[in-house]
């Protein structure tokens, strides 16, 4: 059975229903094998390959055969190669580009591997990565550990046995720095169902997480989707904060917040940053400013 993404795919709503149409197709079908034909996608933003990954990953595991055709040429197929989500698939990588600083590559974490995930953000938002604004010591070493928290948190709530999917990229003529991790787990409505007794629809699910609510018990690690941060940076730079979990998608951005009920779900949480890289400000915690201070 042959699927497709479509020509552009954006990290939008609409691009990640593109993702999610074709896991539907695919686990819907008799089917047991699958071409992912990429020839007539002529642009596909590199931080979806985690959420795309991920999916085929799921299919794989639900012993689909799945193979990637159709990127042997042009700039998609450099695009794919250079972050490793083509070798990731089983494609043999033209030339190791690894080097290149606009990429944040493609990984997949099982979850016994956290200082593994830990040294890959520190490595890739560091002081120095470009496209970050400036950031104080402490709010940069906040900033990693609450992407950090995503993890922890898809270790400790997602029940997953495949691990977890991260990628970006450093877009100069966008002005845009981008960062999306996917998990293949029971999703947030499942959760806060099976710890607290509630029942919801996915994007009300979405929106009570957002709230800074959390399903983990007192006594814990403090609770929490590791986003609160995040969010409070992104809303400040003018960004865009995406998450999505089985049917809910949720999203905060210059224009306002929008949730709702998507077509057909993800089979795990999707959680997505993109930052404006034109800003200028420099940022610190609320901490650490002096209310004492004369400005």
């Amino acid at each position: 059975m042959r699927l497709t993404l479509g020509r552009y795919v954006r990290y939008s709503d609409v691009g990640l229903a593109k993702i999610c149409r074709l896991y539907s197709q695919a686990t819907q079908s008799p089917d047991s094998q699958f071409t992912v034909d990429m020839s007539p996608t002529k642009w596909l933003d590199a931080e979806l390959c985690a959420p795309l990954a991920a999916v085929l990953c799921s299919l794989e595991a639900q012993g689909k055969s799945i193979e990637v055709t159709g990127t042997e040429l042009g700039g998609l197929c450099e695009i794919l190669t250079r972050n490793g989500f083509l070798p990731a698939v089983g494609h043999v990588p033209h030339e190791s580009t690894s080097q290149d600083p606009t990429v944040i590559p493609y990984r997949q974490f099982g979850f016994d591997a956290s200082a593994a995930f830990a040294e890959h953000v520190a490595c890739h938002f560091g002081s120095q990565r470009r496209g970050l604004p400036s950031m104080s010591p402490l709010l940069s070493t906040n900033f990693r550990a609450s992407i950090f928290e995503l993890f922890e948190n898809s270790k400790e709530h997602s029940e997953s046995m495949l691990g977890f999917h991260s990628c970006g990229q450093y877009y100069p003529r966008k002005s845009r720095l981008t960062f999306s991790t996917a998990d293949l787990g029971i999703g947030i409505r499942r959760n806060i169902r099976k710890h607290l007794g509630l029942r919801m629809p996915s994007f009300e699910a979405v929106k009570w997480a957002m709230q800074g609510n959390t399903t983990k018990l007192h006594g814990k690690r403090p609770g929490g989707l590791g986003l609160q941060l995040i969010r409070e940076f992104i809303t400040l730079n003018k960004g865009r904060l995406t998450l999505v979990s089985d049917r809910g998608f949720w999203q905060c951005s210059p224009a306002g917040l929008t949730a709702f009920q998507m077509q057909l779900p993800f089979p795990g949480t999707v959680v997505g940053f993109e930052i404006d890289t034109t800003d200028t400000h420099s940022y610190r915690m609320a901490s650490e400013v002096d209310p004492n201070s004369i400005w």
